[in-house]
């Protein structure tokens, strides 16, 4: 989602089809929100992780 907090957008990444190839641009665009989606994903990951250890507390 985006920082702005009045108008929040969802941002999503480019998909190649087979006529229209990714340009260099879209291409980077895509590395750098897969990026940010790693991080997200390992936190939520690591979140889930101890919620297992409390259960077997």
């Amino acid at each position: 989602m985006d920082d702005d907090s009045d108008e929040p957008v969802i941002i999503t990444g480019r998909k190649a089809t087979r006529n229209h190839r990714l340009t260099i641009a879209e291409k980077e665009a895509n590395r750098l929100l897969n990026c940010e989606r790693a991080a997200v994903e390992h936190g939520f990951a690591n979140l889930k992780s101890w919620r297992f250890l409390t259960k077997i507390r």
